[in-house]
């Protein structure tokens, strides 16, 4: 079923992540990946649902063994790559000094700074 002719020699990381329910499914994807030719390491994580394996291997050789044990088998999500988003530079009209300078006057005159009214029946929105 899962037949792979391609020769690899370089040390890879394969993460998968493996529904175990117990310690008896960790056991026997133990068992499963203990098999595979060329592993130098590897780690079941019951908890985590996650098993990692090191060696000279193919990932889909690895992927396979773990999915013969029966037990729902995915490769690990990649985490996304980090955005780094630009600083967007803040357009100043008016230093805040005047910006209060201005919201006084118009208090002492009574009126609202930023507001404006509209007849009941015309409002729009914008």
């Amino acid at each position: 079923m899962c037949d792979f002719n391609i020769l690899q020699t370089d040390v890879k990381m394969v993460v998968l992540r493996v529904m175990m329910h117990c310690e008896g499914c960790a056991s026997t994807v133990k068992r499963a990946v203990k098999r595979i030719p060329g592993i130098t390491s590897y780690q079941v994580d019951f908890p985590g649902q996650k098993v990692t394996v090191m060696g000279a291997v193919k990932p889909e050789e690895v992927f396979c063994q773990v999915a013969k044990t029966g037990k729902y088998t995915e490769f690990w999500p990649e985490e996304p790559k980090k955005v780094v988003a630009k600083k967007e530079e803040k357009k100043v009209d008016k230093p805040k000094e005047e910006n209060k300078e201005e919201k006084k006057e118009a208090a002492k005159e009574g009126k609202e700074v930023g507001f404006t009214s509209l007849p009941l029946g015309k409002l729009q929105l914008v």
